[in-house]
């Protein structure tokens, strides 16, 4: 069955003995019939009979219902198995007990920290340069990509190798991403493009990349976009084709696969959007690479509509299902439906090929299935989808919704068999509000589907939940009617999709009163991250005087946090100066207090006029309150955080100077070291590339030679290792 949502809530120090009396007393009211009894094992165990309902089983559903797998997962935790002991046991380089806790919960290879914490055991291995820990925590399922918010880009587990010069660990980082075939984003190891690149590429100016790639002969083999895409793949994907004309007549190789990846003829017109990808344009990109050699391949056959390639390649007995896997772990039937060729799918299908396209996924003993259908429900290629379902797929509620097929919904719900797997998209309800499919989700609601959508998140030991994806949707897009059948069935106008916000922020956002008075009617409140971060004065007002009042309405701040700081930090982040004000005269923290950094980062960003001067007053106003160079995670201040990028667009040269000489005015410490990249703000500048904030950090007496700092993290050796000519000038 689909993983069950937690429905007991685990103490904090839990006891295994009251766990096993728990069990106990479970499968006897279970047996007793009692009515909670038999919900919650219901919940988390399919088809129980009280007749035969074992005290293992009992067990099980325990374990599900604190969110465990398994009674031996829950039972490890209560001993410790934990993932804040499993980074004890990485940091001591404790091999033997880093095995023996993977060996019982593996997912701590690939959790979290905490949710405000994305620190995880793969990044303790390489700041210990432990290889073989390394290795062993990316076989269980460690992800070396993945890093740590706010600065991902320069915290992944590779990328720290590669920069530390740990090329031991890196080496075995890449090893190891070849034999699972986990190249999914680039290792950001190469030097950065030269200034303006990434804008000429967006705006599609080719000269200027064809003159940059002239006067930078390394760009030419560096694999910018994607370990699998040489500037080649890059060229043709994007379809520009003078660029790809130009590397060709430089040596580039026009059937170039790097690990098993797609040549350049398969991916053509991959990274833009279908709209710019007109079939004419793909065709004339493809012919500059066919009449320089490229090779036809299964891919590039049905991308193009090649049917007599794919006829005489299956005559030869040579035409083979599934792609490699890095390729996506997909077959021919879903690029069939990718690239819309209708008549290769039936031509495909005709061959005997598996409509669910069932493919292993490498030695892991594991398959992927449905691919084509679902691709079919992605692209709403609703014709495609009953083709394949004609021809023997297997059908699925989803795609039952798209096709209306209610009778297929309520034979499935008769027999307890109608489930609804919610994933980034949510589930059956978000499908058919995004579909439009109104008696769709009508009937969804009739069969008792949770009009929440209520989902675990993953990938942290805590339980957190993202809800209300369906709603959301309605209020982001002014499905009133759907909303209104989603709230009537109890849908809660206050939850929150995670980091997304709530229905009412969306609605405000909008500008839609008619949805914000539908949201109100049914008991919706704006919160304070609407009213902070939509500059919504007098809402943000009303709820100062609520609270002082002792009459705030349940749902206006996130549970565990004070309303005030809550309509703080997203005051900051929208840029609403009289919210900031009203917000700092009722906080009292101390000017060492750490929780003020956050607040000054809110303000990043890359703002324009006006928007700059009221972000730049916010940024001011919190400032006045606060140690200018108060630390915050991994030992940042905030002018580290000025030189890097993050999730928010990274401050254009002027903004980031203004920001910067406020906090400078201050006189903060310029020799503080963050705990990551063990740099201080002229280091990470340089390695930035901020040459504005290098001058500026100078001139205001920063060290540029920094005797004291590793080898790898002085502000040249980032200079020199990120190819920032101009700013190893100025350091001298």
């Amino acid at each position: 069955m689909p993983k069950s949502l937690p429905t007991r809530a685990m103490r904090e120090q839990p006891d295994l003995e009251q766990l096993k009396r728990q069990a106990k007393e479970l499968l006897q009211a279970f047996r007793s019939n009692n009515p909670d009894a038999v919900a919650e094992v219901n919940s988390h165990y399919h088809d129980a009979d009280p007749t035969t309902f074992a005290l293992h089983e009992a067990q099980l559903v325990l374990a599900r219902a604190y969110g465990f797998d398994s009674w031996p997962k829950l039972k490890a935790y209560v001993d410790g198995v934990t993932v804040a002991r499993l980074r004890d046991a990485v940091t001591a380089g404790d091999v033997k007990q880093v095995q023996a806790m993977l060996a019982v919960r593996p997912e701590l290879a690939s959790m979290d920290m905490a949710e405000n914490d994305e620190h995880q055991a793969l990044h303790y291995a390489v700041l210990a340069r432990n290889a073989e820990i390394a290795r062993l925590l990316i076989r269980t399922g460690a992800n070396p990509r993945k890093g740590i918010y706010p600065h991902r880009d320069a915290t992944t587990a590779l990328t720290l190798a590669v920069e530390r010069g740990y090329d031991d660990v890196a080496d075995i980082i890449r090893e190891e991403e070849k034999q699972t075939g986990q190249t999914l984003h680039s290792d950001n190891s190469p030097p950065p493009m030269p200034p303006g690149l990434m804008e000429a590429a967006r705006r599609g100016d080719q000269d200027a990349i064809i003159a940059a790639l002239e006067a930078n002969p390394w760009m030419r083999t560096i694999h910018f976009q994607h370990p699998l895409m040489t500037p080649l793949h890059s060229a043709v994907a994007t379809l520009m084709d003078r660029v790809a004309v130009w590397l060709l007549d430089h040596g580039a190789d026009v059937n170039a696969r790097v690990d098993g990846g797609p040549s350049p003829l398969e991916i053509v017109g991959a990274s833009v959007p279908p709209y710019f990808a007109t079939p004419d344009r793909i065709a004339s990109v493809a012919e500059i690479l066919r009449k320089r050699g490229a090779e036809m391949t299964p891919r590039a056959a049905v991308a193009y509509g090649d049917a007599d390639w794919l006829r005489a390649r299956h005559a030869q007995g040579k035409l083979v299902q599934g792609l490699p896997r890095n390729q996506g772990y997909r077959g021919l039937l879903e690029m069939a439906v990718t690239h819309s060729r209708p008549e290769i799918l039936n031509l495909l299908l005709s061959f005997g090929f598996d409509p669910d396209e069932v493919l292993p996924m490498g030695d892991t003993g594991e398959s992927l299935r449905f691919g084509p259908l679902r691709k079919c429900l992605e692209m709403n290629r609703l014709d495609m989808a009953e083709t394949l379902l004609a021809q023997g797929a297997t059908p699925t509620p989803r795609a039952a919704v798209a096709l209306r097929k209610g009778d297929s919904l309520r034979a499935l719900h008769a027999v307890g068999k109608l489930e609804n797997p919610i994933g980034d998209d949510g589930g059956l309800l978000s499908f058919a509000v995004r579909n439009n499919l109104q008696d769709m989700l009508s009937l969804l609601l009739e069969l008792g589907l949770d009009p929440d959508e209520r989902v675990r998140v993953e990938g942290m030991e805590e339980v957190v939940y993202s809800s209300g994806g369906a709603l959301h949707h309605c209020a982001s897009t002014g499905k009133l009617g759907m909303a209104e059948m989603l709230l009537a069935k109890g849908a809660d106008p206050n939850l929150h999709v995670y980091a997304a916000g709530p229905p009412m922020y969306k609605a405000y956002e909008v500008k839609d009163s008619a949805m914000a008075a539908l949201l109100e009617k049914y008991g919706g409140v704006v919160d304070a991250s609407t009213a902070g971060i939509l500059r919504l004065v007098d809402k943000a007002r009303a709820l100062l005087e609520d609270e002082a009042a002792g009459r705030l309405k349940e749902g206006t701040h996130a549970p565990g946090w004070p309303m005030v700081e809550e309509l703080l930090f997203y005051a900051a982040d929208g840029g609403a100066p009289e919210i900031v004000r009203m917000a700092l005269e009722r906080i009292d923290w101390p000017r060492e207090d750490s929780r003020w950094h956050g607040m000054l980062l809110r303000n990043l960003g890359d703002h324009h006029e006006p928007d700059r001067r009221l972000h730049v007053e916010c940024f001011r106003l919190i400032l006045d309150r606060c140690d200018p160079g108060i630390p915050g995670k991994f030992g940042r201040t905030i002018l580290h955080d000025l030189a890097a990028d993050w999730p928010h667009p990274s401050p254009g040269p002027e903004e980031r100077v203004e920001l910067a000489t406020l906090v400078l005015d201050r006189n903060p410490r310029l020799d503080v070291r963050d705990d990551l990249l063990k740099s201080t703000p002229l280091g990470w500048a340089c390695r930035w590339g901020r040459t504005e904030l290098v001058r500026l950090l100078l001139d205001r007496g920063a060290d540029p030679v920094e005797p004291n700092a590793e080898p790898w993290a002085t502000p040249r050796a980032w200079a020199e290792k990120r190819r920032h000519d101009a700013i190893r000038s100025l350091l001298g």
